[in-house]
């Protein structure tokens, strides 16, 4: 594959992961990490 698409679509991955995380600490307050990875169903990888 393309490493320009690569590049644009893990860009797109991270911007709604970021999007989530503002998204939850503003409604939420404070969590913790896995809190977060949880409700977002994140992974480490």
């Amino acid at each position: 594959m393309d490493e320009q698409i690569l590049k644009g679509l893990n860009d797109l991955f991270q911007a709604k992961a970021r999007l989530g995380i503002m998204t939850a600490l503003t409604t939420m307050g404070e969590m913790d990490f896995s809190a977060l990875k949880s409700l977002l169903g994140l992974t480490d990888w």
